[in-house]
């Protein structure tokens, strides 16, 4: 008697196997924003990480994210700037939105990027970001490959009884 192999069969496996593996290691990237950095889980959507998942005739996956700031707004109350006499200070616009400012002028202060704006001819300086969201996760691109190996393997052996 010989056995058949089914190359739908063994490419649907496997098209399974890497988007469960795709599912963890997204969520694995959010812990490590969440952790890391302190971004408020709200900002760690679909619309700024995308997952491309596995085809039946595509048997690749990929996370990716958009260029975003990563303001002192999207991360807890922890990891803001604290306001300080000699520092930084929260400011309101005339919309009703804040931000932080800061009295010293330079590219950057305590790891955050310092931009300068002018309001009726006087110049002013605010807190603009800490880093990219993309460049951020470039950072844990090895370790979430190898975990990602790790899982793999982890579900080929679930389904190949």
């Amino acid at each position: 008697m010989s056995a058949k192999f089914d190359a739908k069969a063994v490419s649907a496996m496997f098209k399974n196997a890497l988007n469960r593996t795709l599912t963890k290691i997204a969520n694995e990237q959010k812990k490590m924003l969440r952790d890391d950095i302190k971004v408020k889980n709200k900002h760690l959507h679909a619309k700024r990480l995308k997952r491309v998942r596995a085809k039946q005739n595509d048997l690749s996956i990929k996370l990716t994210s958009t260029t975003k700031y990563i303001t002192p707004f999207m991360l807890e109350k922890s990891a803001r700037p604290h306001p300080n006499p000699s520092g930084y200070y929260e400011l309101e616009n005339k919309r009703g939105g804040k931000f932080y400012g800061t009295r010293k002028k330079g590219v950057s202060v305590s790891g955050w990027n310092i931009s300068k704006g002018h309001i009726s001819g006087s110049a002013y300086y605010y807190v603009q970001k800490i880093s990219n969201l993309d460049d951020a996760l470039l950072a844990y691109t090895d370790k979430l490959k190898q975990k990602a190996e790790s899982i793999f393997n982890l579900e080929i052996k679930k389904d190949w009884k």
